[in-house]
């Protein structure tokens, strides 16, 4: 059995950590077929380790068996997964995200006041030739042009960034239906402030949704004739604030918006040929307060930061075809990853000195990996 190192101090309580696993081992029940030897914990053990380490079932399954004889096989736990369907995948997802967003001492964190949240479009490249209506067309990546991809919703506080809700993209979907089936489920847990969108939802249908359903959103301006031309005309103002509208193609919808325009100081934005950062949203705001409002917008990445997060501390490698499959091993680090931040937000909670060391991903794994049994501490 694997020794750990020394462990900081502001890891969080057994009981914690214990108690978010439980939830997930209790909402996460995969299929079983007949004369089933392994619990689901036992699956689940290989699952987390697999994501810890950034490796194959097959590798996590053979390694733990040095540990625990009674480990599954890989082909044990690969048959669990390939009786989930699609459907079933997201369901389940969906289960443990409301299970973990309605504990009482998460929802004493998420009442208080409003988010901004993030949504954001998540593509993983796939070869698979079955036809799903999971699989939509894309770019050239990897040598396909077939891809799964998901919307997520999150909240870009920065001690709070956890995923509330997570939607399929199917190959007729609507992206304006699902931008608010996420942000009503997002509804259900937290108020929202406002939508950060980035250019790729750039819309009228889209906007003009949102708007009717009561949402702020704020989403940057892509470049057009007519944004050119006012550019142009406005060019002597360091800032500029007006009523603005764009239709759809079809002419059927209009979105109505305030266009606001303000010079771009930030090194970031210097580097590039935009010096100025164009926003539209439908709240109600002056040029006293454009600075703030890029600000705000500035918090969106705060989503692309978890992502990044998800992708290094917490992905599992597979070689599998089968779709639900590849699409649970995604889904998991969203699930993961949430418990971790849950576990950040409850011990801040009881020790708001912890917030200048908070907890490390790799911190939490170790802790993880003590309670599964997978490690011993170091004596």
């Amino acid at each position: 059995m694997r020794e750990t190192k020394h462990l900081p101090c502001n890891i969080p309580r057994v009981r914690i950590v214990n108690n978010l696993i439980d939830e997930v081992n209790t909402v996460l029940q995969l299929p079983k077929g007949p004369h089933v030897v392994y619990d689901n914990r036992d699956v689940l053990r290989v699952l987390l380790y697999a994501t810890f380490e950034h490796t194959e079932i097959e590798n996590a399954a053979n390694m733990l068996r040095s540990i625990y004889p009674s480990t599954p096989s890989p082909d044990v736990v690969l048959e669990r997964l390939s009786r989930l369907s699609e459907n079933e995948v997201f369901a389940l997802s969906k289960a443990v995200l409301a299970k973990n967003l309605k504990r009482r001492k998460v929802r004493r964190l998420l009442v208080k006041g409003s988010f901004n949240v993030a949504i954001d479009e998540h593509q993983r490249p796939t070869w698979s030739k079955n036809g799903s209506s999971y699989i939509i067309g894309s770019v050239l990546h990897e040598g396909t042009r077939t891809a799964f991809s998901l919307l997520t919703l999150e909240i870009v506080s920065d001690n709070m960034r956890l995923t509330l809700a997570v939607v399929p993209i199917l190959r007729l979907s609507l992206r304006a239906q699902l931008i608010l089936d996420l942000l009503n489920q997002a509804a259900q847990y937290i108020k929202i402030k406002t939508v950060l969108l980035d250019r790729g939802f750039w819309s009228a249908r889209i906007l003009d949704d949102l708007d009717k359903a009561g949402f702020h959103y704020l989403i940057p301006v892509p470049r057009s004739d007519p944004i050119d031309a006012v550019l142009m005309r406005i060019k002597h103002l360091m800032q500029w604030v007006s009523p603005w509208s764009i239709t759809s193609t079809d002419k059927k919808r209009t979105a109505h918006f305030t266009l606001t325009v303000q010079d771009t100081p930030r090194k970031k934005r210097q580097r590039s040929e935009e010096k100025r950062l164009l926003l539209a949203t439908n709240r109600e705001v002056s040029e006293n307060e454009l600075a703030e409002l890029a600000k705000e917008y500035d918090g969106r990445w705060g989503i692309e930061t978890g992502y990044r997060v998800k992708e290094h501390d917490f992905r599992i490698k597979t070689r599998t075809r089968l779709i639900a499959t590849r699409l649970f091993l995604w889904i998991l680090q969203f699930i993961v990853y949430n418990q971790w931040i849950l576990a950040r937000m409850i011990q801040e909670k009881r020790d708001p000195t912890v917030r200048l060391q908070p907890i490390t991903a790799g911190q939490f794994k170790l802790k993880v990996l003590l309670i599964l049994g997978i490690i011993r501490p170091n004596r």
